[in-house]
């Protein structure tokens, strides 16, 4: 499976609501840094729970502050995803 882009992140770790991933691509090598609290962790959980096709991955994960609300991931495989120039962050809502 090849993910071009993160379309949206919902209730899961400290993606309360994130709708603007159409903007964030990935390429053959993608590297995901940030401070602490910033959702890398997170990202690396729901890569996992793909690869091994495990929605119990992400369901154990709680978002921070705790939403009460269904958890969802949208992906696309477009390549390539729309893009900025420069380098992109991602935005938690």
């Amino acid at each position: 499976m090849n993910i071009g882009c993160i379309k949206e992140i919902k209730n899961i770790g400290t993606f309360a609501n994130f709708v603007n991933g159409a903007s964030l691509g990935f390429e053959k090598l993608t590297f995901i840094y940030g401070v602490n609290t910033s959702g890398k962790t997170t990202l690396t959980d729901i890569f996992q729970s793909l690869k091994e096709n495990n929605p119990l991955i992400i369901r154990a994960r709680k978002t921070i502050p705790l939403q009460v609300g269904q958890q969802k991931v949208i992906f696309s495989d477009e390549q390539p995803c729309a893009k900025s120039t420069g380098y992109q962050r991602l935005q938690q809502s």
